[in-house]
């Protein structure tokens, strides 16, 4: 018996994510070390009306090594084409370049803003064909 019978695989709670998480970045920073005293920071951002509600946003953090990563940038489809999505993600290029950051990286589908994101700099270094059948995900980045 080699002891693997021992082992099985669950499901993740979120604090077994956060675990994974912290045990992956520990060893990150190993190997390169940090160029910030965090390991993420945070510079999501919305665009909100007088009552409150989201028209646009993107979500993003930027990593140790001063490189951020965007998530997420979305606009209400009643508010598009009218530069909200210019005006949060110049907002947080800005805050991230005034962080220290020099690089943006994000990925986006053919069905979504890959002509956006090349429109404000952006250039794609990488396609994943049939993600999902019939589409094109993008791959993108961006030095500040």
């Amino acid at each position: 018996m080699s002891g693997i019978e021992k082992y099985r695989i669950e499901e993740c709670k979120q604090e077994d994510g956060n675990y994974i998480v912290n045990k992956l970045v520990e060893y990150n920073l190993s190997q390169v070390p940090a160029m910030q005293e965090y390991n993420f920071k945070n510079v999501s951002r919305k665009i909100v009306n007088g009552d409150g509600e989201i028209l646009a946003g993107v979500l993003g953090k930027m990593n140790a090594w001063n490189c951020l990563h965007i998530d997420i940038l979305w606009v209400d489809k009643a508010f598009r084409k009218q530069g909200l999505g210019s005006k949060v993600l110049n907002e947080v290029e800005r805050i991230s370049k005034e962080s220290g950051c020099y690089l943006v990286h994000l990925d986006t589908f053919d069905f979504q803003a890959k002509d956006f994101y090349v429109k404000h700099g952006y250039e794609i270094f990488g396609i994943l064909d049939d993600c999902p059948v019939g589409h094109k995900k993008y791959f993108l980045k961006k030095f500040l």
